[in-house]
């Protein structure tokens, strides 16, 4: 779990049958009765440290994006 930006980011490692790694990103804002933004990172990667760190950047790059949409 990490906090940024008042959003909270769960990442989820999920293991293929050919051994390469993929991971969910839960995005959720602090303290909202939202519903958790949901996506799976397909980044193929071959530890599960390092699909979690992928998905992470793209949780990052999420709120950013809704950041600036919203201002």
């Amino acid at each position: 779990m990490v906090l940024y930006r008042g959003y909270t980011i769960y990442t989820i490692p999920i293991q293929l049958t050919n051994g390469l790694w993929n991971a969910e990103a839960r995005v959720r804002r602090v303290r909202s009765g939202e519903e958790p933004y949901i996506d799976v990172v397909n980044c193929r990667k071959p530890t599960a440290d390092a699909a979690e760190t992928a998905a992470l950047v793209v949780a990052e790059r999420w709120v950013h994006r809704r950041e600036t949409e919203s201002a």
